[in-house]
């Protein structure tokens, strides 16, 4: 979806990943809204915990009992002369 309506807008390519984690950060957020029915951060804090398998502009979203997600490596970049340099890939626990 978001690649999708991204392209609709803009003539360029997207740049970075950090567009397409902050719509899945906001997105998630608008679901576990959704599914508490209202406002209460500790109904939200529930219904996001409970979410799984959610289908992101990344990917399918999975958490462990952490709420760290479960399919997605962080890559962990150095800037060297205004340049994004990859230094290290992590593995988050099964």
């Amino acid at each position: 979806r978001f690649q999708r309506f991204y392209q609709e807008s803009h003539t360029t390519p997207i740049q970075n990943m950090t567009m397409p984690l902050a719509y899945d950060a906001v997105m998630l957020l608008t679901e576990a809204i959704r599914r508490a029915g209202c406002t209460d951060r500790k109904q939200i804090r529930d219904a996001l915990a409970a979410i799984s398998g959610f289908e992101g502009a990344t990917g399918s979203l999975v958490f462990n009992e952490d709420g760290d997600p479960r399919n997605k490596d962080v890559i962990i970049v150095c800037y060297e002369k205004g340049k994004t340099v990859p230094a290290s890939v992590v593995q988050p626990s099964k």
